[in-house]
């Protein structure tokens, strides 16, 4: 019998192995292409056909929201990702009592659209009125967090409110008079304009024009009375513009537009002294923290501005520009790498530089490469979002953005026309713009998707949002002399938190 016979028996279990052995391979080889089908996104269709899959999450505020792709309402709410074929997809979301949110969405086989900031604004807004100024005011600002809101009022001369907008229930949290002491002339009639908050979000750079006269203050809005007035550099040094160092609220930068000079200031008190820093400067602006972004005259040609960098002692030149009256100058960092933007008003362009500095270190004779250029014209205001991500380059309803994330611009203009009393546009919160158009608050996204008139709002005043997001507050004008003072609700009765 074969099963007696050793040889046979020997043989029968080698082939046995070997047979083992290439179906472990297979499933092996199977299992690798399997994961490497399921990880970069492919699977079939019910018809057997091989596609790529991609995931989309999208997050809303409130939520759950419903979700319609290409018209068609998937099973799944937002706040959950969705494993769908790859392609350009038509985003809907709606919910009970929002107006709709839409737009067009890319989804990319193997990966992940990711979109967490959609805000669906309620069809019928709910507003509380707060308070009735019998004059219009005269300052209305917020701090850099979102949290604190001050209300400058002319009735009482000097007079003050400071809010606490992350307290939905009690906000008012102060009232004073920036004490006499503090002021030159504090009897005269005076005006008052943001410059800066410190980033201790308590403190706030001021203008006060009274007569033909400034001085700039630092208002301490816990304690007025250790307020500071630095009238007497303005002065002695013929000071016109003051900045705050680093954002601290007694770190200065003082510029003398007359005599092109750059000073900084520790203040501890009025005998501390200013150190002169730059001449020739036509603009500037404190480099993260740490240095100063300066427009300066080329010393070659009388009709060029060289745009530099004062670091660690050393001067880099990041790009070169035709001369002009008017200069944009920002930059902050995002994801620990500084960003530059600089422009001149009449060249109609906006350049973005990554780490400038970086670049010219890193060979000899390199020029910084802008990662884009943002087309608009005669731009006068640019700024970053609240999380730093987005640029924002603006003159009236002409906007270009650049997303740093995503590594990539949008050029748009609004179809409301800002307020000319507005200035420019804010930033809203990390991932929308907002301003007064026609007495109406306009809102929208970064790249102009989802534009929404809200409801009235005061033209010479900016809307304040609590960081959250669940209320604004704004001035209207309710009659000829009086302004009310109105939070206005994100929610519906129904979704208030």
């Amino acid at each position: 019998m074969d099963f007696l016979d050793p040889e046979k028996t020997k043989r029968h279990r080698i082939i046995l192995f070997i047979g083992y052995f290439f179906l472990s391979i297979m499933v092996i080889l199977i299992s690798v292409l399997m994961y490497y089908f399921v990880n970069y996104g492919y699977s079939f269709n019910q018809g057997g056909k091989l596609i790529r899959n991609g995931l989309l999450f999208i997050s809303t505020q409130p939520h759950p929201a419903d979700i319609y792709l290409n018209d068609v309402l998937n099973s799944n709410k937002t706040n959950k990702h969705l494993f769908i074929p790859e392609g350009v997809y038509n985003v809907k979301l709606q919910r009970v009592g929002y107006r709709t949110w839409t737009r067009s969405v890319q989804v990319d086989g193997g990966q992940l659209a990711h979109f967490d900031y959609p805000l669906l604004v309620p069809e019928i807004l709910n507003s509380t009125k707060i308070k009735t100024y019998a004059t219009t005011p005269l300052f209305f600002s917020e701090s850099d967090n979102h949290n604190r809101l001050v209300v400058g009022y002319k009735d009482t001369a000097n007079y003050f409110e400071v809010y606490d907008i992350s307290n939905t229930a009690s906000p008012l949290v102060g009232k004073f008079n920036i004490p006499d002491s503090v002021l030159t002339n504090p009897n005269v009639n005076a005006t008052y304009s943001v410059v800066q908050w410190s980033d201790d979000n308590t403190h706030v750079l001021i203008n006060r024009n009274y007569g033909s006269s400034s001085e700039y203050i630092v208002l301490d809005t816990v304690d007025p009375t250790q307020s500071i007035n630095l009238k007497n550099y303005q002065t002695l040094l013929k000071i016109d513009s003051v900045s705050l160092n680093n954002r601290k609220f007694n770190q200065f930068y003082l510029y003398s537009s007359s005599a092109h000079l750059v000073y900084s200031l520790n203040y501890s008190d009025n005998s501390s002294q200013p150190t002169q820093l730059l001449s020739d400067v036509y603009d500037m602006s404190d480099y993260n923290g740490s240095g100063i972004l300066y427009a300066t005259k080329d010393t070659k040609d009388s009709n060029l501005v060289d745009f530099n960098i004062l670091f660690s002692g050393n001067t880099y030149l990041v790009k070169k520009l035709s001369k002009d009256t008017n200069y944009l100058l920002a930059n902050n960092i995002y994801d620990n790498v500084p960003y530059v933007v600089l422009g001149v008003s009449d060249q109609n362009k906006v350049y973005v530089f990554k780490d400038p500095i970086a670049q010219i270190k890193s060979g000899p004779n390199v020029e910084p490469v802008p990662v884009q250029v943002l087309a608009v014209k005669n731009a006068n205001y640019v700024s970053f979002s609240l999380n730093k991500q987005y640029i924002m380059a603006e003159n009236g309803n002409q906007f270009g953005v650049y997303d740093i994330f995503n590594d990539h611009g949008y050029n748009f203009t609004s179809k409301y026309p800002i307020d000319a009393a507005q200035g420019h546009a804010e930033w809203m919160d990390k991932n929308r713009i907002s301003y007064v158009s026609s007495g109406q608050v306009v809102i929208f996204d970064y790249d102009y998707n989802y534009n929404q008139l809200l409801n009235k709002g005061h033209s010479s005043f900016q809307t304040a949002f609590d960081s959250s997001d669940t209320y604004f507050y704004k001035l209207v004008q309710s009659s000829d002399t009086n302004v009310d003072l109105y939070k206005t609700s994100f929610y519906t009765p129904a979704d208030q938190p």
